[in-house]
C-alpha cells in the first residue's frame, strides 16, 4: 500500500510543566480514518482529556497538527490545525 504523504507519521508530545517529551506514531488505519491533522487531532484529544475536566486546567492539551497534503508539494496545501477544550465554551475546538 502506498504511503499516504502528507504526515510524518510521528506525534510529539510535549508537557511543558515537567519538560517530558514522547514521541509516537499514529497507526495507519488512524491516519486513513481520521484524515488529516484536524480530525487526528480530535481523536488524540478525545483519548487523553478527562471528561469534565476544566479547559484551563494545566492538564489541558493545545495540540498543533499536520494538514493531510503537507509537504506533499500540492499549491498552497501547508496547513496545520491547532486543536484543543475550550475555556470559552468547555467544547473541543479546531482552527486552521
Amino acid at each position: 500500500m502506498k504511503e499516504i504523504m502528507g504526515t510524518s507519521n510521528r506525534i510529539l508530545e510535549i508537557h511543558l510543566a515537567t519538560k517530558e517529551v514522547r514521541e509516537f506514531k499514529a497507526t495507519d488505519t488512524e491516519r486513513k480514518m481520521y484524515l488529516g491533522g484536524k480530525g487526528l487531532g480530535l481523536k488524540y484529544l478525545c483519548e487523553r482529556l478527562t471528561p469534565g475536566m476544566d479547559p484551563l486546567d494545566a492538564d489541558n492539551i493545545l495540540a498543533f497538527m499536520m494538514g493531510v497534503l503537507m509537504g506533499t508539494g500540492a499549491p498552497c496545501s501547508g496547513r496545520f490545525a491547532a486543536i484543543t477544550k475550550s475555556p470559552l465554551t468547555g467544547i473541543m475546538v479546531a482552527s486552521s
